[in-house]
């Protein structure tokens, strides 16, 4: 199927499901230009993305790759914005947290260097 057509699949089934170019890449975990790439037909990504995309708009990888199949309506949990909001959130919660457990082994890791060094210079001290 040619690209451009993928787009416009994608594009229906994106306004469809009322979401933002920003959050169906957030979804995909990509930046909003590169799903605009793929959204433009632009882009070969979409092969990348391809099982993402179909499970943010709960659709099958073929539906969006067969011309012939037409765009699914949502779901009736889907068509609140408080289920859409709450997806973004728990999201953005769990990369936040991932960032902060990096974080706090980092610094754990610099406090056992400083306290090793610490006890270097006491016994450094204690020969002199």
């Amino acid at each position: 199927m040619e690209l451009k057509i993928i787009g416009k699949k994608l594009k229906a089934l994106r306004l469809t499901h009322g979401y933002t170019q920003q959050y169906v890449a957030d979804m995909i975990y990509t930046s909003q230009s590169v799903y605009n790439r793929i959204e433009n037909g632009d882009s070969m990504s979409i092969f990348k993305y391809i099982d993402k995309v179909a499970s943010v708009f709960k659709v099958s990888v073929d539906e969006i790759l067969n011309s012939n199949t037409p765009v699914h309506k949502k779901t009736p949990i889907d068509q609140a914005p408080i289920f859409d909001t709450i997806t973004i959130l728990v999201h953005r919660y769990e990369k936040t947290i991932s960032d902060m457990e990096m974080s706090i082994r980092d610094h754990q890791n610099a406090i056992k260097n400083r306290d090793m060094e610490i006890e270097s210079l006491k016994k450094s001290i204690i020969r002199t």
